[in-house]
């Protein structure tokens, strides 16, 4: 039998210095249209760990995407305004990395320093 080591589906609860990486969009088979959210961890102990965040590609006003998008640019956006997540990529945040149901970790919470 081989010896291997588990690794995490992201770095562990708390809250990180991150620089944000992008996004991306792809369609799941059950639940439609998804957007893939990723920063880069630049301090500490999970330094070069990326965490994530997918959400739906729903944009309504208390949707995930919505609520990441605001974090990203520091303020709400107005109903009808276009957000570019390309303008962001490269700035540093705060994240905080939340645990879920199944037990992985993603990004809950994104703010402007």
């Amino acid at each position: 039998m081989s010896k291997f080591v588990m690794k995490s589906a992201g770095p562990p609860i708390g809250q990180y210095t991150a620089k944000f990486l992008g996004c991306t969009q792809s369609v799941h088979e059950e639940y439609g249209p998804r957007v893939l959210f990723e920063w880069e961890i630049l301090e500490g102990k999970e330094t070069g760990t990326v965490a994530m965040r997918y959400t739906s590609a729903k944009t309504s006003p208390k949707s995930a995407l919505s609520k990441i998008a605001a974090g990203l640019a520091g303020r709400k956006f107005e109903p009808g305004e276009e957000f570019d997540s390309d303008q962001f990529v490269g700035e540093t945040y705060l994240i905080v990395v939340a645990e879920t149901d199944s037990g992985s970790t993603r990004v809950e919470t994104v703010l402007k320093p």
